[in-house]
């Protein structure tokens, strides 16, 4: 317990307050989705799905800064680890940094603002599947460099507190895409059963079209015929009378 006490300041509230900020992101986004999807009163509060889905992401964009600030903070007040005190640990960690945030800038590129961002629940939906760099190598690159950023941050640190806390940010982004992955799935394939559907009816009227079409031209050829009929049959009378 002296080795937990020389590394965690737990009279330090900044800990605790870091620690309901790194929750607090993710359980806005969740419940703020799920509710946008189930009730669009969020669409219908801003009067189209473009602007709210900006708002509410801005929203969380501000609710993840806050995270991050008391997390930097909490790095510079917690204690240090004495094993994790040297150069060679600080430039791995920075460069886990670095790459982390190489991996976000990624993920926006690929996926863009309504893409990482409420997009699926706003009914802003893509045409195809991201298959560019990061999304062709890692699965849910968006939360895993999250969690890259977050534990090189610790290293760089030397910061203990900071490496438990990653953990706990990996068991938070894992909860998230555990609920969102098969959510997100559902979306899609609705979407696909329902342009399915309106292919399948397209098709169906077109054929009715056509067949109606087919039978008018085949009306129009009969009296066509019979008119024609009856020309030759009233020329022949004549020429009988004449």
């Amino acid at each position: 317990m002296s080795f937990l006490h020389d590394l965690i300041d737990l009279d330090d509230w900044n800990l605790w307050m870091t620690i309901v900020c790194m929750a607090l992101s993710p359980t806005w986004w969740f419940v703020s989705a799920r509710f946008e999807y189930h009730t669009r009163y969020i669409t219908k509060l801003f009067g189209n799905k473009y602007t709210a889905c900006y708002v509410t992401g801005v929203i969380t964009l501000a609710l993840d800064c806050i995270r991050d600030w008391r997390y930097h903070i909490l790095m510079a007040e917690q204690p240090k680890w004495a094993v994790l005190q040297n150069d060679t640990v600080e430039a791995i960690g920075n460069g886990l940094t670095i790459f982390g945030l190489v991996m976000v800038l990624s993920t926006w590129y690929q996926m863009g603002y309504t893409g990482i961002l409420y997009g699926d629940y706003f009914d802003i939906l893509k045409n195809e599947r991201v298959t560019g760099f990061p999304y062709n190598v890692f699965n849910d690159p968006q939360y895993l460099a999250f969690n890259i950023v977050t534990f090189g941050t610790s290293v760089s640190h030397g910061s203990f507190i900071g490496l438990l806390l990653s953990i706990y940010h990996v068991f938070l982004m894992k909860t998230i895409a555990w609920l969102e992955d098969p959510f997100t799935s559902m979306i899609y394939e609705k979407r696909a059963k329902q342009e399915s559907l309106k292919s399948d009816a397209n098709g169906h009227s077109n054929g009715v079209g056509s067949k109606s079409s087919s039978v008018h031209k085949s009306k129009s050829k009969r009296n066509a015929h019979s008119n024609g009929t009856n020309g030759v049959s009233n020329g022949a009378i004549k020429n009988r009378k004449g």
